[in-house]
């Protein structure tokens, strides 16, 4: 288990998150629409992976779409706020 910066992190270099996981699973069981927001590089794409993988086993779809361009720096320097991903989960 290490403490990793880049890709989203899987298996066992994904940790400390169970609490998160129960209380979104929970809420995606029962048809609530979630938003993982935060700063980046907070882990919210890891969250969402394996929240789907977690799902997955249990018979739901999950999609993940990465839809962030390449290079998302403004002419000021500073990054635009919008969404960058779209994680979706259904009941199969």
């Amino acid at each position: 288990m290490r403490t990793q910066a880049g890709a989203p992190v899987t298996g066992a270099d994904f940790f400390n998150r169970d609490a998160e996981l129960r209380l979104l699973e929970a809420k995606v069981r029962n048809g609530t629409h979630v938003l993982l927001a935060g700063q980046r590089r907070m882990g919210k794409t890891s969250v969402a992976k394996e929240l789907g993988r977690h799902l997955q086993t249990d018979g739901w779809e999950f999609l993940f779409v990465d839809v962030e361009p390449p290079h998302r720096q403004t002419s000021s320097g500073t990054s635009p706020k919008r969404p960058t991903a779209l994680a979706a989960f259904r009941r199969a």
